[in-house]
């Protein structure tokens, strides 16, 4: 080890076990990420307790370093997190000048206590720039709604299956949720012929949990991730205009067709959130936007409804036509997403259309299914469905922020013009954990 400056420079290895209130951690390794910065990695192997298994829980922990015989707790500001979830392989950023400035680490000791444990999963939050990311429980929901997570990060709400312990106990044990609508309000609620034929109702079955963005991408984040935007770039309303093509890469039969491979062109708008993070972020199915957005709901809508439908919508939706809001301004639903209606059109991969025809008879509609991804373009330029709403006239807020609203746009479309204006997306991340 060597010293300059008060900077520290170290490479540790520990590969004994300490167990710590029934969690074991072993093979801690620390290794500086000089000359680039003065801060270092902690890297460690957690055991979960016998029997308690789960990457959906974790444990909050506590560090201690001893150092010539002083034992000093590190701040838990200068770690990049102090909760670790599941088991296996975990990583923690640590910064020792605020504490250790000047000392001698060559004979530092890390040890490691819980002091919280079968904490739920929540959140993934990503840092745009660099690309580190890290979990957060649910009581992040509390800090969330912030200009950090709607600029300079990313923001992640975990979604349990629906066959996940989470969901059973919210349904009395149905491992499904419906898609679709019964249409019995249709009048009542501004859906026309279309909306009732291409809505009709089937069970889905999700064996996976997944991540969801909290609000849609904004402008700030669309810059962060490399792109240019007229106008003032970094706020923190939603960017519109972006077509399919920009987010996952051309989608013809030769190109990056979802499912039939689920690759991203390199340099797409995931592509490069891909490459910072190596997480596989892609949008999200449509039954996956739809299950987030009911979020154990059946009606027509997140919410109970009572009182005036249309002023109950708007504390919901920010509709207000000739107004233009950032993202998170309204109320979020149960399970804390933001601007799922009144926002933007929200791009999905599932596949809208069997072939490029108007006709109604083209429309792929809901079938009873587990996982389902979709069908497979049989010809260029698919449309792939879109869910959510923009911002528009009062008169059209029932039928458009309905949790089964949903139709078809080329995925080519023009982002200047026609729906393409108003086209946005939510990313998500599918996990292979309940």
């Amino acid at each position: 080890m060597k010293r300059i400056a008060g900077t520290l420079f170290l490479i540790l290895s520990c590969a004994l076990p300490v167990l710590a209130d029934g969690y074991e951690f072993s093979n801690v390794t620390v290794i500086q990420h000089w000359p680039w910065n003065q801060k270092t990695d902690i890297e460690f192997d957690v055991k979960q307790p016998t029997g308690r298994q789960s990457m959906c829980h974790g444990a909050r922990i506590e560090v201690t370093a001893t150092v010539g015989g002083v034992s000093t707790v590190l701040d838990a500001a200068t770690l990049s997190e102090t909760y670790v979830f599941g088991e296996g392989r975990k990583r923690l950023v640590w910064d020792p000048m605020p504490q250790f400035a000047g000392q001698d680490m060559r004979n530092v000791q890390l040890s490691f206590r819980t002091l919280e444990e079968d904490v739920p999963l929540g959140y993934l939050v990503v840092k745009i720039d660099s690309g580190d990311w890290w979990y957060e429980p649910l009581s992040f929901s509390n800090e969330v709604n912030t200009a950090t997570y709607k600029t300079t990060h990313m923001a992640f709400r975990y979604i349990p299956s629906s066959v996940s312990s989470t969901w059973l106990d919210m349904t009395g044990g149905r491992d499904t949720f419906r898609i679709g609508s019964d249409a019995s309000r249709a009048t009542a609620l501004g859906m026309n012929a279309t909306d009732i034929y291409i809505e009709q109702q089937a069970d889905v079955r999700l064996t996976k949990g997944f991540f969801m963005g909290v609000f849609p991408l904004t402008r700030a984040q669309y810059v962060g991730l490399g792109y240019t935007l007229s106008g003032i770039p970094t706020n923190e309303v939603p960017v519109r205009g972006l077509n399919y093509n920009l987010l996952r890469g051309s989608d013809s039969e030769t190109g990056y067709c979802f499912p039939t491979n689920r690759a991203v062109a390199s340099d797409s708008l995931i592509g490069r959130l891909r490459r910072r993070t190596r997480l596989n972020f892609d949008l999200p199915t449509e039954a996956q936007w739809e299950y987030a957005y009911r979020a154990g709901s059946t009606g027509e809508y997140f919410f109970v409804e009572s009182g005036n439908l249309e002023n109950q919508i708007r504390e919901y939706a920010a509709f207000d036509t000739g107004k233009t809001f950032p993202v998170g301004y309204k109320k979020p639903n149960p399970w804390g997403l933001y601007d799922l209606i009144g926002c933007c059109h929200q791009w999905t991969t599932t596949l809208q259309r069997s072939y490029a025809s108007d006709n109604l008879d083209a429309r792929i509609l809901h079938e009873d299914a587990t996982d389902p991804v979709g069908q497979i373009p049989s010809y260029n330029t698919p449309y792939r469905v879109v869910r959510g709403s923009h911002q528009g006239a009062a008169g059209v807020m029932k039928r458009v922020t309905r949790a089964s609203y949903r139709f078809g746009l080329r995925t080519n479309q023009d982002g200047s013009s026609g729906e393409g204006i108003n086209m946005g997306c939510r990313l998500a991340l599918t996990l292979d954990i309940q």
